[in-house]
């Protein structure tokens, strides 16, 4: 599917605290729940879908959306009819896939602290990469994200930040290793392949396929010695 087009025209700071103040009669201040939706005032007949473990939230930002005529739909243990997903079915709440553009998450340490036991569906919610378009960002929030549980939930969420290939030259043999080692500790422990080191102590062959693998993206980055130079050059010619 082509990635549809968006406008860059980002509103300022002012014009957003002023379009809230207008409909609501209060500026929104960074803490509060309602920035989530903000940008729903700035999206013509944009979809977004906010993800809160606690009701009240959902009965409130229903509430305030409602105030604005903005339709609403707040999906809860009670509400979640087979009636009510029809009319999310019949465009009650427009059209869905093509309208949506954003999942915001709110309070998403619940995402790794509930999903394996307590509320296991907070676990599955990853699988919604499965089924939008790759396109629609999920937009994770917390007061609370420890490394380790933002690590989880970028996992559960199957969330990956893109970078650049690199290749990173040490003097010696151990400090490839080293820093390498180093490099892997700030990324997910099922991606720490992605970054490997190599010298001349290693076979010509694995030397050859690092390289390779570097060019084709299939891992991030190397931590070498002068002799992955020579392994390019020959690759090269």
């Amino acid at each position: 599917m082509a990635r549809p087009h968006y406008s860059i025209d980002i509103p300022s700071i002012e014009s957003i605290q002023q379009t809230a103040e207008n409909l609501f009669g209060y500026k929104p201040c960074l803490w509060q729940t309602l920035n989530f939706w903000l940008p729903l005032l700035f999206n013509g007949d944009g979809i977004m879908v906010l993800i809160t473990p606690l009701n009240i939230l959902g009965d409130k930002n229903y509430n305030e959306l409602k105030e604005i005529g903005i339709n609403t739909i707040n999906l809860t243990m009670s509400t979640a009819t087979a009636d009510a997903y029809q009319e999310i079915k019949s465009l009650k709440y427009r059209k869905f896939i093509e309208k949506l553009f954003v999942i915001t998450l709110d309070k998403s340490h619940c995402i790794s602290e509930w999903g394996d036991s307590f509320r296991p569906e907070y676990g599955d919610i990853g699988n919604l990469r499965w089924i939008l378009p790759a396109h629609i960002p999920f937009h994770i929030t917390s007061a609370t994200m420890p490394p380790h549980i933002l690590q989880d939930v970028k996992k559960k969420l199957q969330i990956r930040c893109d970078a650049d290939s690199f290749m990173v030259f040490a003097n010696s043999r151990k400090e490839t290793e080293s820093v390498a080692q180093f490099l892997r500790s700030y990324v997910a422990k099922e991606y720490c392949d992605k970054i490997v080191w190599f010298h001349s102590g290693m076979s010509a062959k694995f030397r050859r396929e690092a390289i390779e693998n570097l060019w084709t993206i299939k891992i991030w980055g190397i931590c070498c010695t002068d002799a992955a130079g020579m392994v390019c050059d020959c690759l090269k010619n």
